[in-house]
């Protein structure tokens, strides 16, 4: 795809990934409509030249009347499950079912409009443990939370409509990191650390990837038209113990102590 003056609508553009990719199209010469359920421009979208739509995406119908004269959409904004599910207790709402309609919403409006989706999934549908261990970790939390699970079926669900026409570019980057993120710092690592809030670390390895080199790529693959293939993107391989070193010795205070 060629920027032009093409015209991009953004799902989640306030929200960490979305905001990364909002701007790198709107350096690259997009017009671009940002959408999200926040009514008040959010705060990393001010002094942006964009239009913005406050809205719930997957509400019925939604999309329709947003995607008139859009040659992209971009999802920033899939769903997010992260509560945990208790054996023997039923959700207040069925998460494979949310993400099941809002998947078929916004796979048949893209299409009716004849628009390209970029879609922001996740690594988890691109790694399998290696280890025993690691498999029966694995299990284990699946049997709780639906995160995966879900991934896993959205992006089923799109590489199926990508083989009946729909032109999609699929996203799967590692942990994301970098500037314009507004969520709750008592959910953001760095700011954690940098407070001292964060005591020690577990011995883990991480991949982790800045907001704008993954905005960039995702730039890359809708120009070179990868639709139909999961892309997996990843940064930096790195301890968690030495993360959490470098980050604190850039920011001048003392790292965690307890291992």
């Amino acid at each position: 795809m060629e920027p032009g003056k093409s015209r991009a609508l953004v799902i989640g553009a306030g929200g960490h990934v979305g905001n990364a990719i909002t701007r790198a199209l709107l350096a690259a010469g997009w017009l671009v409509t940002g959408c999200g359920r926040r009514v008040t421009l959010p705060l990393n979208l001010r002094e942006l030249p964009l239009t913005y739509l406050a809205g719930n995406a997957d509400a019925p119908g939604q999309l329709d009347r947003w995607l008139p004269g859009h040659e992209l959409v971009v999802d920033g904004a899939a769903p997010y499950p992260i509560e945990v599910l208790f054996p023997g207790l039923t959700p207040k709402q069925d998460p494979f079912a949310a993400a099941e309609v809002r998947t078929t919403r916004l796979i048949d409006a893209v299409l009716r409009h004849d628009a390209v989706l970029a879609y922001v999934g996740s690594f988890i549908t691109q790694v399998t443990p290696r280890t025993e261990a690691q498999r029966i970790r694995a299990r284990m939390i699946r049997l709780t939370l639906p995160y995966f699970e879900i991934k896993e079926l959205i992006e089923s669900r799109l590489l199926d409509a990508a083989r009946r026409g729909l032109r999609a570019v699929l996203i799967n980057p590692t942990y994301c990191l970098g500037p314009w993120d507004l969520h709750d710092r008592r959910v953001c690592t760095i700011p954690l650390l940098l407070s001292g809030e964060i005591p020690g670390w577990i011995t883990q390895m991480l991949n982790v990837i800045d907001v704008r080199d993954l905005a960039a790529a995702t730039l890359r693959a809708l120009e070179a038209e990868s639709y139909g293939e999961p892309l997996l993107m990843t940064g930096h391989t790195i301890s968690t113990r030495d993360f959490y070193s470098l980050v604190c010795q850039m920011g001048g205070v003392a790292p965690p102590r307890i291992a």
